[in-house]
Parts: C-alpha cells; structure tokens; sequence
C-alpha cells in the first residue's frame, strides 16, 4: 500500500493490483486481518509505553481497498462484494460495508451490473452490511440511503427496491 501511494504511473498500478491480490476474499478472512491488525497496533503501541489505538473501520488500508481502480471492475466487484457476504455490526465499529457504500457513489453503474448478477440473498447480504448496526435507524444510515439509493435505482430498480426492503428489515429487526 505505501509503495503504490508513493508511486506513479504503471508502478502504481502495479503495486495497487498487488494491493488488492492480497487482500482476502471473505468477510470472515477480512475481519481475522482486522484484528491481527488491531493486535499488531495495538502490541506496537504498548511497547513504546503509548495509548492503545482506536479500533475502527477506518483502517488506512480499508479505505485505500475501496478507492483501488487499477484492477478490472468485473473482479474488483466480486471480490468487494465476497467481502460482503455474511458481514454483521458487533459493537466494534466493523459496519457500512468495508466502505464498498462509497462505490455506488463513484461508480455506481459498473458496481450495479456486478451485484445485479449475483444471487438475491448476496444483494442483500452487502446492503445489510452497509446498514448493519447495533442502530440502525441512525443519520449516517440515512446520508448512506439519501445519497445512494437514487443513484442505485437510477441504474437498476430491482436493487434499489432490495436495498430498501433491506434497511426497512434491518430497522424493524434492531429497533430498541
């Protein structure tokens, strides 16, 4: 990841393709690489007698995966969306889809045909994910949907439609 921040052109590229090579392919994979994360940061702050670091979604590499555009999105999709599947908020801020909320944003029409592709329990596994929380009906929910989902149903209705019923589930399900 730092080779391919500080490097340009193919090299980039290059660096960020590997990036993504070695990033897992599961949500169960990626949450063991969170936390071997966490442990390793964690261990390295303690030995130099500092305070252990914040645990949260936020982690450089995370947000670095969901901006990589080196790799084909056929590929690049599928294994965001594996990433995806099975993912659940546990009250340790592992929430909003490892960031893949950003993608139908930026590139909502090549994410769409991707996911539109997969089974329907797969779509709603990753808007689950998304909107996964020990509260779901929260604003950073909302802002996520408001920005989205018009995008989404602008691309394909049918995941739009499954989005919502996903978020309405969810908020039903969790509301305390």
């Amino acid at each position: 990841m730092k080779k391919a921040e500080i490097s340009e052109g193919d090299a980039k590229k290059n660096y960020e393709r590997e990036f993504f090579c070695a990033m897992p392919n599961s949500f169960d994979k990626m949450l063991d690489l969170l936390y071997l994360d966490a442990t390793l940061s964690h261990d390295k702050a303690k030995a130099n007698n500092e305070p252990p670091p914040m645990l949260y979604i936020a982690h450089p590499w995370v947000s670095f995966f969901s901006k990589n555009n080196s790799v084909p999105p056929q590929q690049y999709y599928n294994k965001y969306i594996d990433m995806c599947i099975d993912g659940f908020y546990g009250a340790d801020y592992i929430q909003n889809g490892f960031q893949i909320y950003k993608r139908f944003e930026t590139d909502t029409e090549a994410i769409c045909e991707v996911l539109a592709k997969r089974k329907v329990k797969d779509i709603e596994d990753v808007f689950y994910f998304i909107f996964d929380a020990s509260h779901p009906e929260n604003e950073l929910n909302q802002e996520i949907y408001k920005k989205i989902h018009p995008l989404i149903s602008k691309e394909n209705k049918t995941l739009a439609l499954i989005m919502t019923k996903t978020l309405e589930t969810l908020i039903k399900t969790k509301r305390h």
